[in-house]
């Protein structure tokens, strides 16, 4: 359960609002996400906040947002070829940090049945299937939120939310409100800069 970190009835109201479409949209891009034990963020001191907001800068504005936008666009324009490119590409970038990333993004692209209308999503397949392409998480997460098409600003909070909770349930205990208030400011930060860049 996570705590609101509002004291305003009204800002509480919109808070729960938001987490249900955010949880929403995890279900349709993962639905296994209750089984992840392990992406991208690790604490690995008690200055969990401190590490959250160094993350949210240097792997998920400088690195992730990048590659969500650009696989999205992709994603809907069906180009597979420019998404293998990027997915290896990060996994080189990622290095050993890549490892549970892409084990999670086959078991998740694996997992599920791709609709025999989205080509895109079928042709990747094949191509992580052959070796030809990694699966790393975040391109898998976003090539299926673009099949769903769900909103990429809510692809980025949605993400962002799956590794905080992930860090959560592994620590054992629940997100403390600062790191719930730096999620939502990462995420709404990461999604202007990445309306601004269009």
């Amino acid at each position: 359960m996570i705590k609101s970190f509002s004291s305003s009835a009204n800002q509480t109201k919109t808070l729960d609002l938001d987490i249900r479409n955010v949880l929403a949209a995890l279900r349709r891009c993962a639905p296994n996400f209750e089984t992840i034990h392990c992406l991208s963020f690790q604490s690995v001191t008690p200055k969990t906040e401190q590490e959250w907001g160094a993350w949210c800068e240097t792997t998920m504005r400088a690195k992730f947002l990048p590659v969500m936008r650009d696989v999205y666009t992709h994603a809907l324009e069906a180009h597979v070829r420019e998404i293998m490119v990027i997915d290896n590409t990060l996994a080189e970038e990622c290095g050993i940090h890549a490892e549970k990333c892409c084990r999670e993004g086959r078991r998740l692209l694996l997992s599920q049945i791709a609709p025999q209308s989205e080509r895109a999503l079928q042709k990747y397949l094949q191509h992580v299937e052959t070796g030809k392409s990694v699966a790393h998480f975040v391109v898998v997460y976003t090539l299926r939120a673009a099949v769903f098409h769900i909103p990429l600003s809510m692809v980025i909070k949605s993400y962002l939310f799956l590794e905080a909770t992930i860090h959560a349930r592994q620590s054992g205990t629940h997100c403390p409100e600062e790191l719930m208030e730096k999620f939502y400011r990462s995420s709404e930060g990461a999604s202007s800069k990445k309306l601004r860049a269009a």
